[in-house]
C-alpha cells in the first residue's frame, strides 16, 4: 500500500507540460510579419519607369523600322502609289519649281525672306498630299487609317523580333479598322481646343483687336491654357492608337488603358513627343531645303515620299516610347 506521505509528495509535484504538443503546434503555426507601408510602397508602376532619352527613342526607332524595312518599303510604296493616283493634286507639282528662286532669294537675305519661303514649302507639301474634291478627302482618310493599321502591325511585330510578309501583314491588320477609327475621331474631337486657341490667337493679333501690352498679355495667356487643355487631352489619349489594335481590344478600353498608363507623367511624355516633332521638323526641312535647291524637277516627289514616310517615324517612336511605359 501507498504510504500516505508518498501519496501527498505525488500530489503537490508540478506536471509536466506536453511539450509534443506545443512542438506540433508551432511547428504548423504560420506567422505573417507586420509590415508597414510606406510611401515608396504606395507609388505605381508607372512612376518607377526610367524613360530613354529623345535620342535614344529615335535610335530604337529606327532600330525597329531597319528590321522590318522591307515589309514597310513595300507598304509605303503601296500607299504612295494609290495616293498618287486616287488623292494626289498633280497640278500642284508645277509650282516646285517656283521655290528654287524663293529659297535662293531667302537665303541672301535674313528674316521675313526666309521665314516666308519655309510656309511656302509647308503649303505646298500639303497642297500636294491633298485632294481638291471631297470624294477625295474621303479617300485619302481612308488610306490613312489601313496603312496606319499597316505601319503599327509591322513596328509590333519588329519589336518581337518577327519579319513579315508583306500579304500577311496587310491582311493581317485590318481587323480593328472601326477601332481605330472611333480612336482617331476621339484624338480629333480632343485636339480642337489646340485648333480653336490658334485661330483665336490669329484673330486678334492679325486684327489688332488686343491693342495694349495688358490685353495683349490676357489673351495669351487665355489662349495658352485652352491650348494646354487640348494637349492634356491628346497626351493622355495617345497610346490608345496601339493599344487599341491589340485583339478583342474595344475603343473605351484602349481610352482608359492608356489614361492610367500617362498617370502623373503627362509632362514628362509631352516633352517627349514635343522633341521628336522639333527633331523630326528640322531633320525634314533640311532635306526638303536641299531637295528643291539642288533638283527641283522631282522634288515634289520626294517631298511626298518625306511626307508619308515620317508616319512611320511617328509611329515608331510613339510606340518606342509606349514599351518603356508598360
Amino acid at each position: 500500500m501507498i504510504e500516505l506521505k508518498d501519496f501527498v509528495t505525488w500530489v503537490q509535484m508540478p506536471k509536466k507540460k506536453n511539450s509534443t504538443t506545443k512542438k506540433s503546434d508551432s511547428s504548423w503555426a504560420v506567422k505573417i510579419p507586420k509590415v508597414k507601408e510606406s510611401k515608396s510602397q504606395t507609388k505605381t508602376i508607372n512612376e518607377s519607369v526610367v524613360l530613354s532619352s529623345s535620342i535614344k527613342l529615335l535610335k530604337k526607332s529606327y532600330d525597329l523600322i531597319k528590321f522590318q524595312r522591307k515589309f514597310l518599303s513595300f507598304s509605303l510604296l503601296s500607299y504612295i502609289v494609290l495616293s498618287a493616283i486616287l488623292v494626289i493634286n498633280i497640278s500642284a507639282f508645277s509650282s516646285v519649281r517656283n521655290l528654287k528662286a524663293t529659297y535662293i532669294h531667302g537665303l541672301l537675305t535674313i528674316g521675313s525672306n526666309i521665314s516666308a519661303s519655309l510656309s511656302t514649302l509647308g503649303s505646298l507639301s500639303g497642297t500636294i498630299s491633298t485632294s481638291s474634291s471631297g470624294a477625295g478627302s474621303v479617300i485619302q482618310f481612308l488610306l490613312f487609317l489601313i496603312f496606319s493599321l499597316v505601319f503599327i502591325k509591322g513596328i509590333r511585330e519588329a519589336s518581337k523580333a518577327k519579319k513579315l510578309r508583306f500579304s500577311e501583314g496587310i491582311y493581317s491588320s485590318t481587323y480593328a479598322f472601326i477601332q481605330l477609327l472611333l480612336v482617331i475621331l476621339l484624338l480629333v474631337i480632343e485636339s480642337i481646343p489646340v485648333i480653336f486657341s490658334v485661330f483665336i490667337y490669329q484673330t486678334i493679333f492679325s486684327n489688332g483687336i488686343a491693342a495694349s501690352g495688358l490685353e495683349k498679355t490676357i489673351w495669351v495667356l487665355a489662349c495658352g491654357l485652352i491650348m494646354l487643355a487640348g494637349l492634356y487631352l491628346i497626351v493622355s489619349s495617345i497610346f490608345a492608337l496601339f493599344i487599341v489594335t491589340l485583339p478583342n481590344m474595344r475603343p473605351w478600353a484602349s481610352i482608359r488603358s492608356s489614361w492610367k498608363l500617362v498617370s502623373k507623367r503627362r509632362l514628362l511624355i509631352a516633352r517627349k513627343i514635343l522633341a521628336m516633332i522639333i527633331l523630326l521638323f528640322i531633320i525634314f526641312g533640311l532635306i526638303a531645303l536641299l531637295l528643291v535647291l539642288l533638283i527641283p524637277v522631282i522634288s515634289a516627289w520626294l517631298l511626298l515620299i518625306l511626307s508619308l514616310g515620317s508616319l512611320i517615324v511617328v509611329y515608331s517612336y510613339i510606340y518606342s516610347l509606349y514599351r518603356e511605359m508598360l
